[in-house]
């Protein structure tokens, strides 16, 4: 056997000798065959070992310039099995546990709109029947956080209304006085074109007469036709 020499004088040797200085150890043969077998076993086990079941749902992203919601589209998340596959269950049994955070929130949120309706029509009915609205009156008896906002509304509707009929009323009772007023001026025009036209006919002989110039009588029918002008225009 050719005795070994240092590194550096294997490149002045024959290529024979150097071939047989450089022969891979027997180590790295066994590290390479160790690690094919390693490879070979992963991809056995992973072709016949089973894994957890992984169920993938579908989510909901609104845009950030409307409220931002993830939700989930399913029915629920479940959070316990309670039965084995193959096993005998009985009527009434409990198999699966869904978590109900959602449904427990859509439900409060759903009981908060329907008593906040419920305060809504019970004012609105108050406000038609004309009766007062109040906690102490209200005959579903609801908890103050859902009659308050709508006993405060009713207050001040109540108030504007009252408001709009005292105005009313004092618009009235100016048009009766305005009214009043023009039916006492009709009244007297009515009288005053009556005696002009009386003062008229009892003159109108004296001019012939003399007694009564033609002046006169034309100042008084100047003076009927005035007073009929301003009774029509009452």
């Amino acid at each position: 056997m050719t005795p070994k020499s240092p590194k550096q004088d294997i490149e002045f040797m024959r290529e024979s000798i150097a071939a047989e200085l450089e022969t891979v150890p027997i180590s790295a043969h066994l590290i390479l065959i160790l690690g094919g077998i390693f490879v070979f076993i992963a991809i056995l086990w992973a072709s016949f070992a089973t894994l957890d079941e992984i169920a993938y749902a579908e989510g909901k992203v609104i845009p950030s310039t409307q409220v931002q919601v993830v939700q989930n589209l399913e029915g629920g998340i479940l959070t316990n099995v309670k039965v084995r596959p193959g096993q005998i269950v009985r009527a009434g049994q409990t198999m699966l546990t869904l978590d109900d955070t959602h449904f427990a929130s859509s439900y409060k949120e759903g009981k908060l709109t329907s008593n906040a309706l419920i305060a809504m029509i019970a004012r609105l009915e108050a406000e038609i029947s004309g009766q007062d609205f109040s906690q102490e009156n209200s005959q579903d008896q609801m908890p103050e956080v859902y009659l308050g906002d709508e006993i405060q509304l009713f207050q001040i509707r109540k108030q504007q209304l009252e408001s709009s009929i005292e105005i009313l009323k004092q618009q009235k009772t100016q048009f009766e006085q305005a009214l009043a007023e023009l039916q006492a001026k009709e009244e007297k025009l009515s009288i005053g074109a009556e005696l002009s036209k009386k003062e008229l006919e009892l003159n109108k002989p004296l001019v012939k007469s003399g007694a009564v110039s033609q002046v006169e009588l034309l100042r008084l029918e100047a003076a009927v036709n005035e007073s009929l002008g301003k009774l029509e225009e009452t």
